[in-house]
């Protein structure tokens, strides 16, 4: 479990709680066998809860385009 957290990317929060990845990743020794072990229990009981994503796009010109008619002309922004 600690090496998949560690694999989590930088800057971004996975649920609602707003708890960031660079925070999982600084403490995942001390969290991992927890974590482990609370999914195990859910696993022996059948309890599997409904996990709700959402997420916010934000959708930002970019500086120096020419045409805003063309899809390029945008990056899109995650926001927690």
């Amino acid at each position: 479990m600690a090496r998949i957290i560690s694999y989590l990317l930088n800057n971004i929060v996975l649920g609602p709680n707003g708890i960031l990845n660079e925070a999982l990743k600084i403490y995942r020794i001390f969290i991992a066998l927890w974590l482990t072990n609370m999914t195990k229990a859910y696993f022996t009981i059948g309890y599997y809860p409904q996990l709700r994503r959402f997420i916010i796009i934000v959708v930002l010109k970019k500086k120096g385009k020419i045409d805003y008619l063309i899809l390029e002309s945008y990056c899109l922004k995650k926001h927690p």
